[in-house]
């Protein structure tokens, strides 16, 4: 402890600005996902668990001011959760437009 007052990991956070309430609810969100997945490699795993974490701090407390009906630390977990399979489904979709040849939407042929 550096003051008595918490860990050196919550003083650490909350002065490059994380709130470490909502880091905590967004890492348990992605662990939540992690045991639901299907893929259990220990990158897949890390990844997972880091990058629900990660939603959760950045979009966390603006999407639970732009909802107003959970608290920001459940929407933090939720966040956590949910923000990982919407990542995954996106890069999932970019990936079939790429493979496919079509990466950019078609322009119009007529003048226009």
């Amino acid at each position: 402890m550096v003051d008595g007052s918490g860990s050196p990991w919550r003083e650490f956070l909350t002065q490059i600005g994380i709130d470490p309430n909502i880091a905590l609810a967004g890492f348990s969100g992605a662990v939540v996902n992690v045991l639901f997945m299907r893929a259990k490699n220990a990158m897949s795993v890390t990844a997972t668990a880091i990058s629900g974490t990660l939603i959760a701090v950045y979009l966390g407390e603006p999407i639970a001011k732009l909802v107003n009906f959970l608290p920001t630390i459940a929407t933090a977990f939720l966040v956590g959760y949910l923000g990982v399979q919407v990542l995954e489904h996106a890069s999932s979709m970019l990936r079939q437009r790429i493979n496919s040849g079509s990466a950019s939407p078609p322009t119009p042929k007529n003048g226009g």
